[in-house]
């Protein structure tokens, strides 16, 4: 929950009660993603930040400078304690506790779409093609000739199941 001057609360909506509050070092501080355990943050103030939770208690684990390379963020779905990062040329997951690189690839495409981390998957893009590889090591699954850019809004999609979905359905099942 945002607070009106900076920073954040995290709020337990099931035991209506304040767990921890975050000061922030601006008014524009915010909470951009939770992992799905509750341990760990990933902020945003005038750099992003990845922070532990614990009682109530905020740790920097790993900070990226304004301006930095990290094109995508975000916690991996079945692992609470993995992060994924995309540079624009190299995929990492790595560790949230401290950082460390469990495992990365490169990987070139234009654009990372989506992930599907129970199927072990993501979808990325080059004009004219959307792209099914492996999360563990990169390589191509699944090549999918496409007249649509799915970087725009109306066209996003996601991966999920096996299935390429946009907002018109399924534009591709294997």
């Amino acid at each position: 929950i945002p607070h009106p001057r900076n920073g954040f609360y995290v709020y337990d909506f099931l035991a209506s009660s304040v767990l921890g509050y975050y000061a922030g070092d601006n008014y524009q501080t915010s909470g951009t993603l939770i992992s799905s355990n509750g341990k760990y943050i990933l902020l945003k103030e005038d750099v992003l930040k990845l922070v532990s939770f614990n009682g109530s208690d905020f740790t920097t684990i790993r900070e990226w400078p304004a301006g930095s390379p990290v094109r995508y963020y975000g916690f991996h779905g079945t692992d609470d304690e993995k992060l994924l990062t995309w540079d624009g040329s190299i995929l990492s997951v790595r560790n949230c506790s401290d950082y460390s690189e469990a495992w990365s690839f490169a990987f070139t495409d234009n654009n990372l779409i989506s992930i599907d981390c129970f199927n072990n998957e993501f979808l990325s893009y080059t004009p004219g093609y959307l792209h099914v590889r492996s999360l563990i090591d990169g390589s191509v699954i699944k090549d999918i000739p496409v007249n649509i850019d799915p970087t725009n809004w109306y066209y996003s999609c996601i991966l999920t199941g096996h299935a390429v979905i946009n907002s018109t359905g399924i534009i591709y099942f294997y």
